[in-house]
């Protein structure tokens, strides 16, 4: 049974099992979960709507919101910093399994760790576990994309068992305690593809109610309550309900060995991950083969299918929201800009009329080459058309980003300062990813606490900042 060795593995796990590598990628993880709750502390909406509606219940202050600075009860906060992260689509992710898990793993950490003041080595183990846990299970199921094909969003169903995982290695629960937690957080897995249909700014509720839940789930183990040990293979269990097939194996083959946490990717574009090998390689024809967008008379892209389904029915965005999802927009606007920043995705870009006749002349065309090696590969090829008859093409198997393409640590720290400058002081980017880096040799019970308050906006930058919502509240 799984869960037996998902709570072994959980409890036994000490921080000096932890390979270099493992401890190095849980320190980036953290960061870009940094960077990414910055971004959308800064820019998105939906965070605002959520963090207003948790000021109002007025509650427990034990934990901090990034950016805000907000104290809010432990499950409210993790709540609020999974939506933030999720808000700019910069958030980390694993292609095997089509989730993104720093979104229900990191929040979940922080909040607890900052309740239970632990110190550098303990909150980079739970991150380990977390992962580990939700990795395997959102894999398992979406083996055939069969989870995903239902319609389900796999961030926000898997997400509340690696928050779970985490919570419950921070509070230090026994293996029982810690099935229960796992049980119960799957019970509460929830979330679907449909919000991509219309109106996805809500998207990142899922996510950070994900975290929420996981949370929750821990606590109530620990206060007594139990669930279903048989919540993953049970004939109602999660994976016979959630998906057509699953792979057994996945879910603990090389548990303890093989950390699921080296597989993940990184995020330099603030996009769906579908769109961007498109975004590569339109950087790549701009800077190497020297196109100029005023050059161009059509571009054919030929893709895998769910790159296609997900980011290929838009093609002139109504909003930040769509523009993230759409392919032909971040195209045009790559070959337009030069670049692919959070910038790219707001207004004036979004109504640029050069942007969206561009925009207009990209064509999708699946490619069974591609098709059959997803999701091992997410590729894609470019051809553009120029004016002059001259054709140019490049390809590309995976996007930047990978572990096998993957983001330097100076990478990181240089997209942390760029999602972190409308919100931290030049002195407090600095000092954050300093504690970032040392984080293992930090065993004071202050190091959580600290790090978040460095993370709110300061006055220096600040001063009497108005949130997105209160903009779109006077636009109104």
């Amino acid at each position: 049974m799984c869960i037996e060795e998902y709570s072994d593995f959980i409890t036994e796990l000490e921080f000096s099992d932890l390979p270099a590598q493992v401890i190095k990628k849980a320190k980036c993880t953290l960061l870009d979960l940094l960077a990414a709750a910055l971004a959308g502390f800064s820019k998105g909406h939906i965070g605002h709507i959520v963090l207003d509606f948790l000021r109002s219940k007025k509650g427990i202050r034990e934990s901090t919101v990034i950016g805000s600075g907000d104290r809010l009860a432990c499950d409210d906060a993790a709540l609020a910093n999974g939506v933030f992260a999720h808000s700019v689509e910069l958030d980390d992710g694993y292609r095997y399994g089509t989730l993104h898990p720093s979104v229900s793993v990191v929040p979940a950490a922080l909040a607890v760790g900052e309740k239970l003041r632990v110190n550098g080595e303990e909150l980079l183990t739970a991150i380990v576990v977390g992962y580990e846990i939700l990795l395997r299970i959102g894999a398992s199921i979406n083996k055939e994309n069969s989870h995903l094909l239902r319609g389900f969003h796999t961030t926000s169903t898997c997400g509340p068992f690696g928050a779970a995982a985490a919570t419950a290695k921070l509070l230090g629960l026994n293996a029982q305690e810690t099935i229960y937690a796992l049980s119960i957080a799957g019970l509460q897995g929830a979330g679907l593809q449909e919000m991509l249909s219309e109106n996805p700014m809500i998207k990142p509720f899922q996510a950070g109610k994900a975290s929420q839940s996981g949370v929750i789930a821990g606590f109530l183990a620990q206060f007594g309550a139990k669930g279903p040990k048989t919540i993953l293979s049970g004939k109602r269990g999660f994976l016979r309900a959630m998906c057509d097939s699953y792979d057994p194996a996945i879910l603990t083959d090389g548990l303890g060995e093989k950390y699921k946490i080296l597989e993940t990717y990184t995020k330099p574009y603030p996009t769906c991950r579908h769109v961007h090998p498109s975004i590569d390689l339109a950087l790549r024809l701009r800077s190497e083969h020297s196109v100029d967008y005023r050059e161009i008379e059509k571009i054919e892209i030929d893709t895998y299918s769910v790159a296609i389904g997900e980011t290929g029915a838009i093609t002139c965005p109504g909003d930040e929201e769509e523009a993230k999802f759409s392919i032909p927009y971040a195209v045009a606007v790559t070959f337009r800009t030069g670049k692919a920043s959070i910038e790219c995705f707001e207004s004036p870009w979004i109504r640029d009329p050069e942007v969206l006749a561009l925009a207009r002349t990209v064509r999708l065309s699946l490619s069974e080459a591609f098709e059959e090696a997803y999701p091992k590969s997410r590729g894609a090829e470019m051809v553009v058309y120029l004016r002059n008859g001259k054709e140019v093409k490049e390809r590309t198997d995976l996007p930047k980003g990978e572990p096998e393409t993957e983001l330097s640590w100076s990478e990181i720290k240089a997209k942390f300062t760029e999602c972190s400058k409308e919100v931290l002081s030049s002195r407090s980017r600095i000092h954050v990813c300093r504690l970032v880096e040392s984080l293992e040799l930090l065993t004071n019970s202050d190091v959580v606490p600290g790090m978040l308050k460095s993370l709110s906006a300061s006055m220096d930058t600040q001063g009497t900042r108005q949130s997105p919502l209160d903009e779109r509240k006077r636009a109104s």
